[in-house]
C-alpha cells in the first residue's frame, strides 16, 4: 500500500505534542461537512435572546428579549423620527419597564413614543403614561431619554430616535 495514506491518516485534525513540535494529520473531509453543519445549526440558536420567538432581529437591530431596537442616529423632530419608525412596521420605543429603561437610557438624547395629547401622555400604542412607573413633570409634549429619567421638549427639537418592534412570540 505504498503510495496511499491509511484510513487513520485521513481522520479528523488531530494535534499532539512531540519533542516540542506539533504534528498536524490530515482532515478527512466528510468530518468537516458535519462540522459545518453542526455550526450551520448552533450559530442561528445562539443568536437568539427569546427562546419562544418566531424570528429574530436584522441587521442593525438591537435584540432584548421579544423586542427589536434600533437606533436612529439622525436628528429629526418627533414626528418625523415617528414616521422613520413607521416606515420600518415599527414605532418609537414604548418602554414597558425599568429593564427596558435601563437598555433604552443607553441612547440619551432620543426621542421614545410619548406625546400629550390634550394635557395627557400617551405612548404610541395609545396606553395613557403610568406616572408611577415613569413620573413626567416636564411641560414639553414630547418625551426623551435624559440622563436618568424620560424627559419632555418640544416636539419640533431635533433629537436621535429608538425605533422598536415586537417579535412573533409562539
Amino acid at each position: 500500500m505504498s503510495g496511499q495514506s491509511s484510513w487513520q491518516d485521513q481522520m479528523t485534525r488531530i494535534c499532539s505534542w512531540m519533542n516540542g513540535t506539533i504534528q498536524l494529520k490530515k482532515l478527512f473531509i466528510p468530518s468537516i461537512i458535519v462540522i459545518a453543519a453542526l455550526l450551520g445549526l448552533i450559530i442561528p440558536l445562539a443568536k437568539k435572546t427569546c427562546p419562544k420567538c418566531r424570528e429574530t432581529c436584522l441587521g442593525d437591530w438591537l435584540q432584548f428579549r421579544n423586542n427589536c431596537y434600533l437606533y436612529d442616529t439622525e436628528k429629526k423632530n418627533w414626528l418625523e423620527s415617528q414616521k422613520l419608525c413607521k416606515s420600518l412596521d415599527a414605532d418609537l420605543v414604548v418602554i414597558e419597564n425599568h429593564q427596558e429603561l435601563a437598555l433604552v437610557q443607553k441612547f440619551q438624547g432620543s426621542w421614545i413614543g410619548i406625546q400629550r395629547i390634550n394635557g395627557q401622555l400617551y405612548w404610541v400604542n395609545g396606553t395613557l403614561l403610568n406616572d408611577a412607573l415613569f413620573p413626567l413633570t416636564d411641560p414639553g409634549d414630547c418625551a426623551y431619554i435624559s440622563t436618568d429619567k424620560i424627559s419632555t421638549d418640544g416636539c419640533s427639537t431635533n433629537k436621535s430616535a429608538v425605533c422598536s418592534k415586537r417579535l412573533t412570540v409562539t
